[in-house]
Formats: structure tokens, C-alpha cells, sequence
């Protein structure tokens, strides 16, 4: 099912962006921007409130879901309100009547049943992956037919709302649980929301200060080729990275008074992550014209530089949702909004000085704001843990140094076949999986001591042992 809803996407992505103009996304983006800045505005942090408390009753989901419809419904009203005057200031007027469409995610999303935040608190995802499923091809239909027809944005548009409503509508078919209007623990509840929605609201603006500062720096065109490729070089961590660390609050939640078993935690975490995510950013990072070439076409490769410059984007997003989990569970969540205000002022304050400078000055002074800020946080997560950064570190910095290594061998030896284009990238991604996988088989097997290591190689071990079952069986 996972490797469907990935194809999809990317076919998805694929067609669209040869049947849809830059300027299309431009308009999509800008109204998706602004749009989630309202929704992150008018969320109380009821999912994970539910998720960490101990004990749950009937009165804990019935809150959550009447504030959860009460507050989304009022934002949504304000939003309204005040689209004129946004597409005024932003100087794009044509951005108004997707704006009205797409602000019905906030009511959408307030009906969801609350019950299904219990599945989270058991880690079952089953039922979330058959929601997913049906949502995913839904939406990729609907998209891909509509784009064929009218081609331009709307398609995109009418597919995200639908990617929201049908899970909504599920909610309500995967648990039996039927919510039903009560305050009782509001009183209790608001004083846990209350740092969540400052938390949300600055996370999210300092995660968009960007987007936010292009809209107004840059013509609609630019705003799509910047936010396509944006989304490009987040797949990775959406599709493989995110649904990793979302077990993680759970987990974490119950170590969170043995430090020692949390630290142990947390670096394995670390490790499993940057595994997976070094290679891929190396990759982008080396070929960035020959894959926006593959996936979007000759209209969008005179920009894939700014996919290169979007590899620490990658990579700080895939750290900084470990980090964020373990902040939360050991009850720092106002040092994590501190530590967004922080960094949403100082991100704010260096883009809005780079105004009038190229995109690919821009999107660099973004990715490294974004790189150094997480490695901040992570020093300060070892700090709380009481670690030793050393170690910590040095685990880190394998599939590091390893996955540069590997592309530097991989490209040397490229040299001799005198390949270019696809054919490049195939031999030489071929190669570089081969020596990544060497090298760092190797760097693990001088650690004997850590026992992230060892249970790193028994993961290993038994996810081998799996695939050799599975080809036996085949034969």
C-alpha cells in the first residue's frame, strides 16, 4: 500500500506538471500557504493532548472534538472575512477565489471522529493506512481526470480538498466511537492548548517564512517552480522519514522518566533516520537536473540548481521531527515555541534582507538557516538527555561521512564509462547504493560497544532474514 500511495504521488506530480503551468502552482501554493496558516492558527493540539494523557474517557474526546469544531469554525469565518484585503496586500488578486474554495478545509477538518487519536495512543496504524489508501487513489483520480479537462488549477485545488473530506468521512467507518457535544474538560484542555497553538502557529510560519517571503518578492511563476521543487525535495521525508518519527511521541512519552532508556531511544531514532535520508540527499543534491528533467520537463530544469540548495531543507526536516518529538515528551513544549520564535525572527530578518536578490541566493540563505538551527536543537535535546555528545555524534556522522564517501568513489569511477543524462544517473546511483551500503557495513562493524549499533544490526539482521524468506518462497 505504501509503495502506491508513493507511485501515485509522484505520477500524479508528473502529469500535472506538464499539463499545468509554474504560474498554476503559483497560485495553488499561495492559496495552500496562506490557507494552513489559518488552519495551524485554529489548532488546539486535541490529538496529541489525547495521545499523551494516561487515562482517557469519553468526556476527554467529546471536548476535544466540540472545541475542535467551535474554534476551526470561528477562524474559518475570520479567514473569510478577510480574504479582500489579503489578495490586496499581496498585490495578486487572481489568488481570491481559490482562497474561498479552499478555506472549506477548515470545517472539513473540525467533523473528523476523535476516537481514532485512540488508535494512535495503541500504535495501530492499520486502520490509517486503508484511509490513506482510499484517499490517495480517490484523490489521484479525481486530480488527474480534472487536470485533462480543464487544465489549470482548479484540479489541484478540488483534489485537496477531497484528500481531507475522505479521511474524515472514514473516521467515523474505521471506530466505533460516536463524539457528541460536551465542554466538561474544557477548562483543562485550554490550558494545555494554549502553548500548542503559539507552538503551531510560529512552527508553522517559521517553516513558511520563505514561501510567505517569495509570495511577495517574486511573480507567481517563480512562486510555483520554488514551491514544485520544494515539494520534490520534501518526499523523501514526507513519504519515508514522517511516518518513522510519528510512533515516536508515544514511545518517547513512555521513557520519558528513564533517561537512560530515552537517550538510547533517541540516538537510534537518529540513526535508522539519517540512514535512510543521507543517500537520498546526496543523490538530489549531485543530480538535480536530470531528475527534474525525468520528473517535470524541460519547462522546469533551468531552476533545478534551487533543488540542490534544498538538500539541508530535507535533512533538517527529517532531524527536526525526532527532535521535536522528544522536546514534547519531556514536557518542553514552551521551549520549543520559544526556540520557533527564535528562529522564525532571526530566518524572517536575514530573507527579508536578501530582498532583490536572485531565487538561488534566496533558497540557499533558507536552507542553511534551516540546517544550523537543528543542529541548535539537537545540541540542545543531547544537553536535556544528559548524554555524551561525543557519542551521540559520532553515530550521527556515519551515514554521513559514509554516504559522501560513497558518492565521491561512485562518480570517480563514473568518469571511465564517459555516461551522461539518465544513463549517468543510473550507473552512478547504482554504484553509490553499492558503496554506501559497503562502507557503512564496514564503519558499523568497528562499533561493538553501543548498543544502538547492536540493535541496529539485529533490525538489520532481521529485516535480511525476512527478505530471504520471501525470495525462498517465491521460488
Amino acid at each position: 500500500m505504501g509503495l502506491f500511495q508513493r507511485g501515485a504521488g509522484i505520477i500524479s506530480m508528473i502529469i500535472l506538471a506538464r499539463l499545468l503551468t509554474p504560474t498554476d502552482f503559483g497560485i495553488v501554493a499561495l492559496a495552500t500557504i496562506l490557507v494552513f496558516l489559518f488552519d495551524t492558527l485554529s489548532e488546539l493540539g486535541n490529538k496529541q493532548y489525547i495521545i499523551s494523557k494516561l487515562d482517557v474517557n469519553d468526556d476527554d474526546l467529546n471536548t476535544a472534538w466540540t472545541l475542535n469544531i467551535i474554534f476551526k469554525l470561528v477562524i474559518w469565518v475570520v479567514f473569510l472575512l478577510l480574504i479582500p484585503y489579503i489578495s490586496q496586500y499581496m498585490e495578486k488578486p487572481e489568488i481570491a477565489p481559490a482562497l474561498y474554495l479552499l478555506s472549506l478545509l477548515l470545517p472539513i477538518q473540525a467533523m473528523g471522529n476523535p476516537g481514532v487519536w485512540l488508535y494512535l495512543r495503541e500504535l495501530n496504524y492499520r486502520p490509517f493506512v486503508k484511509v490513506t489508501m482510499v484517499s490517495k487513489t480517490l484523490g489521484f483520480i479525481t486530480v488527474i481526470s480534472l487536470a485533462l479537462l480543464f487544465e489549470n488549477y482548479w484540479a489541484m485545488l478540488i483534489g485537496t480538498l477531497l484528500g481531507y473530506l475522505v479521511p474524515v468521512i472514514l473516521s467515523y467507518y474505521i471506530h466505533p466511537f460516536r463524539p457528541s457535544l460536551s465542554l466538561n474538560r474544557a477548562k483543562v484542555q485550554s490550558s494545555y492548548s494554549q502553548w500548542i497553538i503559539f507552538k503551531g502557529l510560529v512552527g508553522y510560519s517559521r517553516s513558511q517564512v520563505d514561501s510567505m517571503l517569495i509570495t511577495k518578492f517574486f511573480d507567481l511563476k517563480i512562486v510555483g517552480v520554488y514551491t514544485m521543487l520544494k515539494n520534490i525535495s520534501a518526499i523523501p521525508g514526507q513519504q519515508i522519514i514522517a511516518p518513522l518519527v510519528e510512533p515516536l511521541l508515544a514511545v518517547f512519552s513512555k521513557s520519558k522518566n528513564d533517561k537512560v532508556n530515552l537517550s538510547y531511544q533517541f540516538n537510534l531514532s537518529m540513526l535508522v533516520v539519517l540512514i535512510m535520508v543521507m543517500p537520498i540527499a546526496v543523490l538530489l543534491f549531485n543530480f538535480h537536473f536530470q531528475i527534474i528533467g525525468i520528473i517535470l520537463g524541460s519547462e522546469w530544469v533551468q531552476h533545478s540548481n534551487l533543488l540542490a540548495a534544498m538538500i539541508f531543507l530535507l535533512i533538517s526536516f527529517s532531524i527536526s521531527g525526532i527532535l521535536t518529538q522528544i522536546l514534547i515528551a519531556l514536557d518542553k513544549v514552551k521551549f520549543i515555541f520559544y526556540y520557533d520564535v527564535i528562529s522564525f525572527i532571526a530566518a524572517a530578518g536575514i530573507l527579508i534582507f536578501l530582498q532583490g536578490q536572485s531565487i538561488e541566493t534566496f533558497t540557499w540563505a533558507r536552507s542553511l538557516i534551516a540546517i544550523f538551527t537543528s543542529i541548535f536543537l539537537l545540541a540542545f535535546v543531547i544537553w536535556q538527555l544528559k548524554t555524551s555528545y561525543i557519542h551521540s555524534f559520532s553515530l550521527i556522522l556515519l551515514p554521513v561521512l559514509s554516504s559522501l564517501i560513497a558518492i565521491y568513489l561512485a562518480k570517480l569511477i563514473v568518469t571511465l564509462f564517459s555516461a551522461e543524462g539518465i544513463v549517468e544517473l543510473i550507473i552512478t546511483g547504482f554504484i553509490f547504493g553499492i558503496l554506501y551500503l559497503t562502507i557503512l557495513a564496514i564503519a558499523l562493524s568497528t562499533y561493538k560497544k553501543p548498543q544502538e549499533i547492536i540493535q541496529l544490526k539485529i533490525i538489520l539482521n532481521d529485516y535480511l532474514k525476512n527478505v530471504q524468506n520471501k525470495i525462498k518462497a517465491f521460488k
